[in-house]
């Protein structure tokens, strides 16, 4: 366009937030007093600034992102053949277990079919006639292993037969995402949202000084904006006006840095161990500000409409906008050797086998020792019985 400017910066080093007294810091402050012509920044745009500044036409669409530091994935690798399955899948086996067979149970206990039996013969058959018995069989059914007997009735076979394809689904779905999960490494991060971010007590979380979040945050009526403003007022660097000290604070692990996605890219092309969660939000638009009833506006928005509409502006991003560089790792896929760290739940519950084992061994001793004990008082009590019983009698002549 063909004319000369002088660049600077506002001295309070702010984008632009509404005071008390309705002036506005930064950018925004210097287009609301006339003392700067057009402002060249990516400048948020809202309906608050544009009540004293005008904008030309948007050159950029952008969202917000949380920036966080990688956490280490030895931490929860522990964790693994846990991590398979989401807690209410587990809850859904624990339940169904004990409900199953208590229904195979009970089909085989009252069957008509076996209604010829005596409960002596019932007991001697090898079935699932016996609750303990059948929880075993269910158990070991639900790992693929199955048990020896079979029930005879059709009741009890069909039963069986739908738990089977029930716990074959089950094993095959936890051996495939374990085999997946030791194979291939993926970045589990502490949350993907922001209602995820506030329910947690492990990360803090801020964002850069005025700017046109903080005004966001502390005016809006979502209730996950009014928390995460709750949270960011009692943690002092929160708001921090220097972009350098918020990257700082994610690098020292347990911050999450709230900011707009283009300018985080910058760092994250840089630092491997820094990543975006997958939430984005509050979209906006970056565009050039100046001043209410400018006459350069009309100029500035046709000259930006233009670019847009050319391609400059993706050219231009595809020339200069920052590459991810190569994190350290083989070029080549390579497979993957299985670490201690991997499998160490495994050992975790082989521990506690051993624990539960010793216990219930102990458990048997004490009740067959208080058996053997109730037996020899039976033994005892029937004696004196017979000796109390027993009179004495003196043989004579007479009674022989």
């Amino acid at each position: 366009m063909n004319f000369s400017y002088t660049l600077y910066e506002p001295a309070d080093g702010d984008w632009g937030v509404r005071r008390n007294d309705g002036h506005w810091t930064g950018l925004v402050g210097e287009l609301q007093l006339r003392r700067a012509n057009i402002t060249i920044a990516p400048l948020a745009v809202t309906a608050d600034r544009e009540e004293v500044v005008d904008f030309a036409f948007p050159f950029y669409y952008d969202y917000n992102g949380v920036l966080i530091k990688k956490p280490d994935a030895s931490e929860l690798k522990w964790r693994t053949l846990v991590d398979i399955f989401t807690y209410p899948v587990y809850i859904g086996i624990v339940v169904s277990l004990p409900i199953m067979t208590l229904f195979v149970y009970l089909s085989e206990r009252f069957n008509p079919f076996y209604r010829g039996y005596t409960d002596e013969q019932l007991r001697a058959y090898p079935g699932l006639h016996n609750f303990q018995d059948a929880l075993w069989y269910m158990y070991g059914a639900l790992l693929t292993q199955g048990g020896v007997f079979l029930p005879k009735s059709q009741t009890g076979r069909t039963l069986l037969s739908f738990w089977w394809l029930y716990s074959i689904i089950m094993v095959a779905s936890y051996s495939g995402n374990l085999i997946a999960s030791l194979t291939v490494t993926t970045d589990r991060l502490p949350f993907n949202s922001l209602k995820e971010m506030i329910s947690q007590s492990d990360y803090k979380w801020g964002t850069t000084s005025g700017t046109y979040l903080n005004v966001l945050f502390e005016d809006s009526n979502l209730t996950v904006y009014r928390k995460l403003w709750e949270g960011m007022k009692f943690f002092p660097d929160a708001m921090n006006d220097s972009h350098e000290t918020h990257i700082k604070m994610v690098k020292e692990g347990g911050y999450a840095y709230m900011n707009d996605k283009s300018g985080m890219m910058k760092w994250v092309s840089k630092e491997c161990d820094l990543i975006l969660i997958k939430e984005e939000f509050f979209p906006m638009t970056y565009a050039i500000g100046l001043p209410n009833d400018s006459p350069y506006k009309d100029m500035f928005s046709h000259q930006m409409l233009k670019i847009v509409e050319s391609g400059l502006m993706h050219i231009w991003k595809q020339k200069w906008w920052p590459k991810r560089n190569f994190c350290t790792g083989p070029v080549k896929a390579v497979a993957k050797r299985i670490e201690l760290i991997d499998v160490q739940s495994a050992f975790y519950i082989l521990f506690i086998g051993g624990v539960l084992g010793s216990i219930v061994i102990f458990v048997e001793n004490i009740r067959k020792k208080y058996l053997d004990s109730k037996g020899t008082m039976d033994d005892n009590s029937n004696v004196q019985h017979i000796s109390s019983s027993t009179f004495p009698v003196q043989v004579t002549d007479q009674t022989l």
